[in-house]
């Protein structure tokens, strides 16, 4: 154990300030998010999750494929300095004309569509969340391994954000409010970690050329159609279900969702720690790597399978206790979501992990955007019958395919008889 720790020492570290960051990321909604879903009652936490969903969009472009391409670019040339000035100044030009694009087209629906204009405010509130992706540059600590910085800062504004909610958001009525607070929050996280990168890390901005520029936009490219992909998959569910339904529908089914997205964070320590990591070792040595990904396999797997079959047995319990007795309607959505965790980690293990670090992420983009298309349809077909049971089955069927797909994928190429993983 000790030499195992010696020889992936940064790893296992990165990996732990990551856990404790997850684990604030899973502490703090834990609190807040009972005390939430009570005083909004059903209806409005449904109306700002549905503004969540839409504003998602616009992240989406903001952050273009930068959260996987700059950590892996980061990664690579981590020990100089003034390389990583150039990529981190062209991300950085690359999403300001990304996030102009994305308020001339936040501004055309606002002002177009009643659904959105009635409800100005909150859809204002909530697109400030994107002004702070904008400025945010986890990509940066991540693809130095250094992961410290980002826990702790956010433990700092996420406690204030804790306090905010507890004074602030006290009747149906502040749900505008919330939204001010998770924007500033994610904002002001942005900002103090730029500043850190900055003065800290001595990171200098210069005016990039045109040619890094068409760099970074070619190298974000396919993971940005991946990230739609999978955006379209997730939380379009959400956007579709509020289009069809109702805020109240919405509301049973985004709450159930959270649950699973907090239980699902238990593994993110391991998915964001790992990256930069595998990143290295698909570069440099491939035999390695193999091996790290089938040991990953075994061990956080059986992991992630637990978490998925707790979660299944005791949603019932789960639901009551978070949520209330109001929200029983959930419980059945909290089942068809349950083993979502478990499946989700296996496509990102065998996908983003694998596929992606050996250079091929034209083909995970082509898996991602097929199954994008899929669950597009399907949701509008089973949305219009099943309400929130439709867009359950649907999330659940989607990443089946998409995890049967990468297996496929890597079982053709030999990935699993790799005669050095053994």
């Amino acid at each position: 154990m000790l030499k195992l720790f010696r020889r992936n020492k940064l790893l296992i570290s990165n990996i732990l300030s990551l856990g404790t960051l997850q684990f604030l990321n899973f502490l703090f909604p834990l609190i807040t998010f009972p005390y939430l879903v009570r005083v909004l009652g059903v209806e409005k936490f449904g109306l700002v999750s549905f503004a969540a969903a839409f504003i998602s969009y616009f992240v989406l472009i903001t952050d273009y494929g930068f959260n996987l391409s700059a950590v892996r670019e980061i990664s690579i040339h981590r020990n100089d300095r003034q390389r990583l000035s150039k990529i981190i100044s062209s991300v950085y030009a690359v999403k300001i004309l990304l996030f102009v694009i994305s308020i001339l087209i936040f501004t055309i629906l606002l002002f177009s569509f009643q659904r959105f204009s009635k409800e100005s405010e909150l859809y204002i509130a909530s697109f400030i969340f994107t002004f702070g992706s904008l400025i945010m540059p986890t990509y940066y600590f991540q693809g130095i391994e250094n992961t410290k910085s980002i826990a702790l800062v956010t433990f700092i504004v996420k406690l204030i954000w804790v306090a905010s909610i507890f004074a602030i958001v006290t009747s149906p009525s502040d749900y505008v409010l919330l939204a001010y607070l998770n924007s500033i929050s994610w904002f002001a996280i942005g900002c103090l970690l730029f500043f850190l990168m900055v003065f800290r890390y001595k990171i200098k901005l210069v005016v990039p050329g045109l040619s890094q520029l068409k760099e970074q936009f070619r190298e974000g490219g396919v993971l940005f159609l991946s990230n739609i992909s999978v955006n379209l998959y997730t939380t379009s569910n959400i956007f579709i279900l509020g289009l069809l339904t109702n805020n109240i529908i919405v509301g049973y089914f985004s709450a159930a969702d959270k649950i699973r997205l907090a239980v699902q964070g238990l593994l993110n320590p391991f998915i964001l720690g790992v990256y930069p990591h595998l990143s290295n070792l698909f570069n440099t040595d491939r035999a390695r790597a193999y091996r790290f990904v089938i040991r990953s396999f075994k061990s956080v797997g059986l992991l992630s399978f637990i978490i998925s079959s707790l979660m299944f047995f005791f949603s019932k319990e789960i639901v009551i206790i978070l949520l209330g007795s109001e929200y029983m309607s959930s419980v059945i959505i909290l089942k068809i979501l349950s083993f979502l965790p478990f499946i989700i980690f296996i496509s990102n293990l065998f996908g983003m992990q694998s596929i992606l670090n050996m250079g091929q992420a034209k083909v995970l983009a082509v898996i991602m955007s097929s199954a994008a298309a899929l669950s597009i349809v399907t949701a509008f077909l089973l949305i219009h019958v099943y309400e929130e049971i439709g867009a359950s089955i649907t999330m659940l069927f989607t990443e089946l395919c998409i995890a049967f797909c990468v297996i496929i994928y890597l079982f053709k190429k030999g990935f699993f008889f790799e005669k050095e993983i053994f």
